[in-house]
């Protein structure tokens, strides 16, 4: 089975000029080679995808997703749960321009993050650092 290791992002001005560039874009797969002796794996680049326009995560911006909720009532940590379970978003991170980043998982966090985080997720949403909005 391939993974996806490498995708090349490009940003230009005009819609014309990232038509071409986007023309040119590879994603590169490393995938085991064990018939090559010397070599264990093989670097195969390939066209991307075409962006699923259902998807707010590569739909394109189109539109993206919009979540109504009383914020008296969530908790930080409601939220990212719902993130998970509804949304499938393996490890949410959510933060605001004013406070910066209130809540993150991951295996690479360190224990003074965690705590922190896990402080903010018991806490109502209008109770978060910044506006709480």
């Amino acid at each position: 089975e391939a993974r996806k290791v490498l995708r090349y992002v490009a940003a230009a001005e005009g819609s014309d000029e990232r038509a071409a560039v986007a023309s040119k874009l590879r994603d590169t797969y490393v995938v085991p080679f064990p018939q090559c002796p010397g070599s264990k794996y093989c670097i195969q680049p390939t066209s991307p995808e075409e962006a699923h326009a259902r998807c707010y995560v590569c739909g394109g911006g189109a539109g993206g997703i919009t979540l109504s909720l009383d914020t008296n009532v969530w908790t930080l940590g409601e939220l990212a749960s719902f993130l998970k379970k509804k949304l499938s978003m393996h490890l949410p991170l959510l933060e605001t321009d004013e406070a910066g980043q209130l809540y993150e998982e991951g295996d690479d966090l360190d224990e003074d993050e965690v705590e922190r985080y896990e402080t903010l997720a018991k806490k109502r949403l209008p109770g978060m650092p910044g506006d709480g909005s």
